[in-house]
C-alpha cells in the first residue's frame, strides 16, 4: 500500500495515547466508520497496526506496531498491553482530547509523549497538555474517581509547581466527582474543575461476560 501523509499522523497519534478505536479514527478524520474502517484494515494488512486481543474486553483496541513506529520515526515505544483497571480513563482520554482540540484549534499533547521530552523533569504528568493557539499551556487530567485526599493534595502541589504550566483542568463527568475536586482544589486558583459530557455510548467500559 502507498502511505499517505494522513496515515503517518494517524499512526503518530494512535501511538501517542496508546491505543484508539475505529470510531475515534472516524471522529478524528470527521469521516463515517466504514472509510475509517476501509483504512484501518490496510494499515492492518501492512502490519503498522494491529488489533489488541484481551480477554477481558469485547473491544479489540488498535495499537501500533514496532514496525509502524519506525516508519514514522516515532521516539515514543509502542503499547504492548492495556490495564483493565485504567482502560475506561485512557480511552475517554481519547475523546476528551478531540473534543478539545475541536473546541479550541488547539493541539493536545498526551502524557506518554511528555514522558519521552529530553530534560522532563521527575514528579507527576498530566493526562495531557493542551496548547492554546494563544500561547497558553493547560494542563488536562480527566478524573473518574476519587482519590485519597493525601494522594491528590501532592498532584495539585506538583502541578502548582509546574512553571510549564499555565492552568490545570480537572475535567470530571459527574457532579459527585465536580463537588469533591472543588473543595480539593480551594486554595489552588491556578485549577479550574470542568465538566464534560463523553460521547453516546463510551462512558462504560467495554468489558465482555465470562
Amino acid at each position: 500500500m502507498k502511505m499517505t501523509e494522513r496515515d503517518q499522523k494517524l499512526l503518530r497519534r494512535v501511538n501517542a495515547y496508546g491505543f484508539m478505536s475505529v470510531e475515534q479514527i472516524s471522529d478524528l478524520w470527521a469521516v463515517d466508520f466504514s472509510t475509517a474502517s476501509r483504512r484501518v484494515r490496510k494499515l492492518i494488512e501492512a502490519k503498522l497496526l494491529r488489533r489488541l486481543e484481551i480477554s477481558a474486553l469485547s473491544a479489540r483496541p488498535l495499537v501500533v506496531t514496532k514496525t509502524g513506529c519506525t516508519v514514522v520515526g516515532d521516539l515514543v515505544p509502542p503499547i504492548t498491553g492495556i490495564r483493565i483497571a485504567t482502560y475506561l480513563h485512557d480511552a475517554l482520554v481519547v475523546d476528551l482530547a478531540l473534543a478539545l482540540e475541536k473546541r479550541f484549534g488547539a493541539t493536545f499533547e498526551t502524557e506518554r509523549q511528555l514522558k519521552v521530552q529530553p530534560g522532563q523533569a521527575p514528579g507527576h504528568l498530566p493526562d495531557g497538555v493542551l496548547h492554546i493557539p494563544d500561547g497558553r499551556r493547560i494542563g488536562i487530567e480527566l478524573e473518574l474517581t476519587q482519590k485519597a485526599q493525601r494522594r491528590l493534595a501532592a498532584i495539585m502541589d506538583s502541578h502548582a509547581a509546574n512553571l510549564a504550566l499555565d492552568l490545570v483542568w480537572y475535567v470530571v463527568i459527574d457532579e459527585a466527582m465536580r463537588s469533591f475536586l472543588t473543595r480539593a482544589a480551594a486554595d489552588h486558583p491556578h485549577i479550574k474543575i470542568v465538566k464534560w459530557t463523553p460521547p453516546a455510548g463510551r462512558s462504560r467500559p467495554s468489558i465482555a461476560r465470562t
